[in-house]
């Protein structure tokens, strides 16, 4: 209740201090971002205590086929489909 009186009597001072708030909690992550797994790790086995880092490229091409298939896109492509992931708070 707190927080819709703020968003609504004050929007732009809450929006403000969530900001903050914001910037204080998230860090960034270590490591550098990479779009397929090297060779070593695309070949490891992968257990619960040890997942494995990103996907070779016959698993991206899989899944992305899969993803397309199954949302009916299977003919007149673009020359470039992009394929845009978010993450989401529920």
């Amino acid at each position: 209740l707190l927080a819709l009186l703020a968003r609504t009597l004050a929007p732009g001072r809450f929006g403000a201090l969530l900001e903050r708030r914001r910037e204080a909690f998230d860090q960034p992550l270590p490591g550098v971002p990479t779009l397929t797994a090297a060779p070593a790790e695309a070949t490891r086995v992968a257990s619960a205590d040890q997942p494995r880092l990103g996907f070779s490229e016959d698993e991206q091409l899989a899944r992305v086929g899969g993803f397309l298939r199954s949302i009916g896109l299977t003919a007149d492509f673009a020359p470039l489909v992009v394929i845009v992931g978010h993450g989401s708070d529920s």
